[in-house]
């Protein structure tokens, strides 16, 4: 009974199509007779309610397989475009970058040709080539030496303030103890001509300030410049630092006073070497 089934439906698409062939003959016949016009008319719209649920059928099915393709494809369009985007951002923010760097270059020399505080004192400009930090020392070399006026004792500024002196001296080049530096002590004044001593505590640490009497009137941002002392080895009235901290403390012999300084003691490119000596 199964497989007189299975031969009847495998008979019947066969079936099926002869009919369909046998009307598609007819109906040409009949077009070229010129006679069967109503009659293809009413074929034709017959075929059309037939066909047409099925064409939507169809349609809806594969509307989502095609919208999918063509998302998949405009995703991989957007992909490829941000990548581009991406990059040419990251080319613009350098190129921002460089140009940040060369202002502040370009800043950084115009205030070393037009320092405020050298008195007249002639000055050498130099690069820094290097950084030499530690829990012991700080010092920067400079590409500058005694071939072109740079000496023992000298100091060394910045736009902002003072750096420190110079240490060390060959023919072409040159090394500087900042004021950051442990070993450094620069005599200072402030507020109304009072006398400290600022000394360094390595680098990102802030600088004590020694000698300033209990009860001093010191304020927070309060200017330190150098003293000009006669035995001192800075000349008068260069920026130092400015006061970060004053308090008084139960016993002491001196008020707790702590400063930050003025200068970029962290990344200097540039710096000036005044030709100046102490005096003897």
């Amino acid at each position: 009974m199964a497989r007189s089934r299975r031969r009847h439906w495998s008979r019947r698409p066969r079936f099926v199509l002869a009919v369909l062939v046998l009307a598609s003959v007819s109906l040409i016949t009949l077009d070229v007779r010129g006679g069967g016009k109503n009659t293809i008319s009413h074929v034709k719209s017959w075929a059309s309610d037939v066909f047409d649920p099925l064409r939507s059928a169809v349609d809806s099915a594969t509307r989502p397989v095609a919208n999918f393709f063509a998302g998949a494809f405009e995703a991989s369009s957007v992909q490829t475009d941000n990548a581009k985007l991406r990059a040419q951002l990251g080319t613009m923010e350098e190129q921002l970058d460089q140009q940040r760097d060369l202002e502040y270059r370009v800043a950084e020399l115009q205030n070393l040709y037009n320092l405020r505080f050298a008195n007249g004192v002639p000055e050498v400009v130099a690069d820094v080539v290097d950084l030499g930090t530690s829990n012991f020392a700080q010092t920067i070399d400079l590409d500058k030496g005694t071939s072109s006026g740079v000496d023992v004792g000298m100091p060394v500024v910045s736009g902002q303030g003072l750096i420190g002196f110079v240490s060390q001296a060959s023919s072409g080049a040159s090394t500087v103890q900042m004021v950051t530096d442990p070993g450094s002590s620069v005599s200072v004044r402030y507020g109304s001509g009072g006398v400290a001593v600022v000394g360094g505590q390595g680098p990102g640490r802030p600088l004590t300030v020694d000698y300033v009497e209990p009860g001093t009137a010191i304020a927070k941002g309060e200017l330190l410049v150098t003293s000009g002392l006669s035995d001192g080895v800075y000349p008068e009235g260069i920026p130092v630092a400015r006061v970060l901290s004053a308090s008084d403390v139960t016993g002491s012999v001196q008020e707790n006073v702590t400063a930050q300084p003025l200068a970029d003691m962290a990344n200097p490119q540039y710096v000036a070497v005044l030709e100046w000596e102490p005096p003897p």
